[in-house]
């Protein structure tokens, strides 16, 4: 499919001694893939600084963003389950009843809507000289956001399950508002052999979002311009008012200390609050320290012809995450409910038991250990990184799964400091430039190493508790965290191969009701049987390594550069491959099914539920992927192409995103993200990956 892009910006700067200015107008449109998903933006930026007095600069920068996007209605997942077989136009043009999960033909003509934002992010500053060598800065910003956004849907029929008896209309509006304000003092210190930088801040920040919501039905005309509420009779059920606000308050220091350019020292600490958590666990406290030792700098070694450069370095420090939900330490009561009762069916509002209170939240505290060098040889053509790391991550906060007892349905989660885990490996940055004659280089390697294991469970760290998540959405979960695993593992059954026939059956281990073309089990416990404490880990979401590889060349007026991504290592679980609610478009998996004695020992027989349907080893593949992320050619036009005008800089470039991807997952994209470190890697249709081709003109005079 073609979607064309266009983007363009123009920026204007200049300024003296006491005043700089910098303006910016741009405009960027993309044509959605899928129809009806097309986005416009617009963007106007101004930074101004202005210096009135000598000891004193006013500044600002300020960005503004109106956009808007249609509401295309997510018709990956149908066309994946879609029937090929079915035509999705009858003879008349009508759209046809394709079998799955519906025409999703139809369901694009039949989706009309629009999402308008207007965003406004900056902030206005002063820095204050009160001494030669003490500044003071105090900074405002805010960041502003206005969302509207309207669905129709008329009505239409194409087949008993996809249909609409009256014509429809949802209308909502999302605003947040949030600000910061930031106050610190620097004092710098100069000395012989000695610098020194001291900086003390308070900062203060409020976080408000709020939403207004409500839907209508059998308005009296369907056109845009008629789309509101009054028009048409109110769905109650629809209609909802919701806001949230939480604030932080912190307090930071840092010191920065260099002794004859060699000797470096680096302590910072935080003292951060947050409204999210009770009175006990508010305020989290974190330190970091560091040192470097710039050895090149030394007289031994001052005189190497080999090694350019020499920096030795180690480092400690704790951040914190309270990444939850203003209201997750507080029981809630759900309003949104609604009953028929009486003879009369009249439909009645009700409440039920919504979110559960967990007062004892607190912040959750990563602190990490690092030891590192950055190497130079021959002047600095080879550039060597590398560090070694131990990442600690206590007090996670993520949804922990609730028993139906408690009475907040299904799928309900309670926010809790449910583990702690460690993260363990290498980190490396290698690079080589060099010339031959007109053409220039570099030679780029990046990477990482990791082993990540989970230390414990909260206050639990006996070996047999656990965390299940991954929720396939049909009563599944797929994944379980429990000590001594890596995060958010895969949970399920190993699988041995296909059963071949009935006596294959009956002497090996299977579930009651498995037949010849089903999966063999693995019996785990060995006790003759296949019961769910089979189930064992049968992969991580996490990849053992994560790489890149930079290419620049520049020869003459041309430059050319190329980035490759990289993982190893990761498995994913095709979710989008294990719920099958009926007989629909099977993956292509299924041409070299069993069908028969000795005709296949990887894939089973096809069948709509059973079985073969349990979380196993089935429906894990293996992440892993190389990507050219970006392919980019630059051509320097001659600054007097045009008699009469100079320029700084002209050029023309193509570039390329997402040029080519080589994996052997199945699915749309090897990179999936999820909802949290828990429940990642899980595949239920991701958007595919798109490649995009630019071709572009960049002028300065």
């Amino acid at each position: 499919s073609y979607a064309p892009v266009s983007s363009h910006f123009i920026s204007l700067s200049d300024g003296s001694e006491r005043m700089q200015y910098y303006l910016g107008i741009g405009y960027f449109n993309q044509k959605g893939i899928i129809p009806k998903s097309d986005y416009e933006r617009y963007s106007f930026k101004l930074n101004t600084s202005l210096k009135p007095a000598k000891f004193i600069r006013l500044g600002n920068n300020f960005t503004f963003t109106p956009s808007s996007k249609e509401m295309e209605p997510g018709v990956v997942a149908a066309a994946y389950r879609a029937w090929p077989s079915d035509e999705p136009f009858n003879e008349d043009d009508t759209f046809a009843e394709v079998r799955g999960s519906g025409n999703p033909l139809a369901a694009i003509e039949y989706t009309n809507g629009f999402t308008r934002e207007a965003r406004f992010v900056g902030n206005v500053f002063t820095e204050i000289n009160l001494t030669k060598r003490l500044l003071f800065r105090s900074s405002y910003g805010t960041d502003l956001g206005f969302i509207t956004s309207k669905s129709y849907t008329p009505v239409y029929y194409v087949s008993p399950t996809q249909q609409q008896a009256k014509n429809k209309l949802s209308v909502g509006k999302y605003n947040h508002y949030n600000w910061i304000l930031e106050n610190t003092l620097n004092y710098n210190l100069k000395k012989e052999n000695n610098r020194l930088d001291l900086l003390g801040g308070f900062t203060l920040q409020k976080f408000k979002n709020e939403s207004l919501y409500g839907q209508a039905e059998n308005l009296i005309r369907g056109e845009p311009e008629m789309w509101y509420l009054d028009l048409g009779e109110i769905i109650p059920s629809g209609t909802g008012n919701s806001a949230s606000v939480n604030t932080m308050m912190s307090y930071l220091f840092r010191i920065n200390y260099t002794y004859k350019e060699k000797y470096l020292l680096t302590a910072t600490y935080r003292l951060d609050g947050s409204s999210k958590f009770g009175r006990n666990y508010r305020y989290g406290s974190f330190p970091s320290v560091a040192i470097g030792w710039i050895v090149s700098n030394e007289p031994f070694l001052m005189s190497s012809e080999a090694i350019s450069r020499l920096k030795i370095r180690a480092s400690w420090g704790v951040i914190g995450n309270e990444k939850i939900r203003q209201t997750d330490r507080y029981s809630m009561v759900t309003y949104d409910q609604y009953a028929i009762f009486g003879s009369d069916e009249t439909l009645n509002p009700g409440a039920t038991l919504g979110n559960t209170s967990n007062e004892d939240l607190r912040w959750e505290s990563t602190s990490q250990t690092d030891i590192g060098a950055e190497i130079g040889f021959f002047d600095d053509r080879v550039l060597i990184e590398i560090d070694f790391f131990n990442r600690r991550t206590d007090d996670i906060l993520v949804g922990v799964s609730t028993p139906g007892y408690y009475g907040n349905g299904p799928f309900s989660t309670i926010s809790a400091n449910a583990a702690s885990v460690v993260n363990r490996g290498i980190e490396w940055n290698a690079s080589y430039s060099n010339d031959i004659g007109e053409l220039n280089y570099r030679l780029g390697f990046i990477g990482s190493f990791i082993v990540n294991k989970v230390l414990n469970l909260g206050e639990d760290s006996e070996s047999d508790s656990y965390l299940t998540s991954g929720s396939l959405g049909n009563g599944q979960s797929v994944t379980r965290t429990q000590k001594g695993e890596p995060i958010g593992s895969f949970f399920g059954y190993k699988v041995l191969g296909v059963f071949q026939n009935e006596t294959e059956v009956s002497q090996k281990p299977h579930i009651t009701g498995e037949v010849p073309g089903d999966l063999i089990f693995s019996d785990e416990t060995g006790e003759g049987d296949i019961t769910e404490a089979d189930r064992t880990f049968i992969g991580s979401p996490i990849p053992r390594f994560i790489l890149g590889f930079t290419s620049e060349f520049s020869y003459k007026a041309f430059q050319l550069s190329i980035d490759i991504d990289a993982q190893i290592g990761n498995k994913i679980y095709n979710g989008k491959k294990a719920v099958r609610p009926d007989l629909y478009n099977f993956e292509s998996c299924v041409l070299d099914r069993w069908k028969g004695e000795n005709t296949s020992n990887t894939e089973p027989r096809v069948t709509s539920g059973g079985v073969n349907y349990n979380v196993s080893e089935y429906f894990i593949e293996d992440g892993s992927f190389a990507r050219i992320k970006n392919l980019q050619l630059i051509y320097r036009l001659p600054k007097q192409i045009i008699p009469g005008v100079k320029f700084d800089n002209l050029q023309v470039y193509l570039k390329a995103t997402n040029l080519f991807t080589l994996t052997r997952y199945s699915g749309y994209s090897p990179e999936i993200g999820g909802t949290d470190v828990m429940s990642t890697a899980i595949d239920m249709g991701v958007y595919p990956v798109t490649t995009t081709y630019t071709a572009g003109l960049s002028i300065m005079f």
